[in-house]
């Protein structure tokens, strides 16, 4: 038995990992680790597995590219090629081994702006926090915090460049999904994320958890000014499932993740008919 969701018109890509296209994200690392498992889904669906050994602290990502990008034929985008693209959404569904222990497994998704050589104007991170799942968002513009909407200049120059970036204060959720007595079962979890007006701090990025609202951080001066367009800046073009811990995993343990999917708009619980 499979789920097979029923894709909307706003949805720019969808993958229930009933069929294989993992050759569709641009990047995909560990696939030993990181792969389609049947039953490993919702409902006894194919879903995406990761397994962590003992001390493992990378089990794989998946990195998928849409809208304008710096380098089509590598970062190929799936939708909208030659967009630049200010507000999305994810959502995607996610279970841990229901003898799981550690928390979170920290890193799980982002949104970003990807540029040359991998400096980012921008990242939107959903991680753990402990037992709860949380939103860090970050910018690679140099930011005046005194100043509302300031910036216009990419100090980044590389990927994950932390010491140039500017962090804009974390908010967990609201229920703690990796605790014990939480694992187990499947969350639906959706984020939003909208880049704010040049010179304005009216950025957005949301956390819903199973279609509540877990937290939110609002007035975020995610690029000040810094100009968007042909010959200028990218906007938000890649969004990556990853499985990466810090410290490495205490034990040998499993997730699963299930019906991704990208859109121009709020997308909510998993609208899908069994098969």
């Amino acid at each position: 038995m499979g789920v097979k969701e029923n894709p909307m018109a706003d949805w720019l890509f969808w993958d229930d990992f009933e069929e294989n296209n993992l050759h569709k994200y641009f990047e995909y690392t560990h696939p030993e680790k990181y792969y389609r498992s049947p039953g490993g889904g919702i409902g006894g669906s194919t879903g995406l597995r990761a397994d962590f050994k003992k001390g493992d602290v990378e089990a794989g990502s998946l990195r998928l590219a849409f809208g304008r990008t710096y380098d089509d034929n590598y970062c190929k985008p799936v939708a909208a090629a030659g967009e630049d693209i200010t507000e999305i959404y994810s959502r995607y569904y996610v279970r841990y081994d229901e003898n799981w222990e550690g928390g979170g497994a920290d890193k799980m998704s982002r949104f970003t702006a990807l540029h040359d050589n991998w400096a980012q104007s921008m990242i939107a991170h959903t991680w753990s926090m402990g037992d709860y799942l949380g939103l860090d968002p970050a910018s690679g513009i140099e930011i005046d915090k005194q100043i509302p909407g300031s910036g216009s200049e990419l100090v980044t120059r590389k990927y994950n460049d932390f010491e140039k970036l500017t962090w804009h204060g974390a908010k967990s959720s609201k229920t703690p999904i990796f605790d014990a007595n939480y694992v187990g079962q499947w969350y639906a979890v959706e984020t939003h994320v909208k880049l704010n007006t040049p010179g304005k701090s009216d950025g957005v990025f949301e956390l819903w958890i199973n279609d509540v609202l877990e937290a939110g951080i609002y007035n975020i001066n995610w690029i000040g000014s810094y100009e968007i367009g042909m010959g200028k800046g990218y906007g938000i073009n890649v969004f990556m499932l990853e499985n990466y811990w810090n410290k490495g995993s205490v034990k040998d343990q499993s997730r699963y993740f299930d019906n991704l999917v990208i859109s121009r708009s709020k997308i909510g619980l998993v609208n899908a008919e069994m098969i």
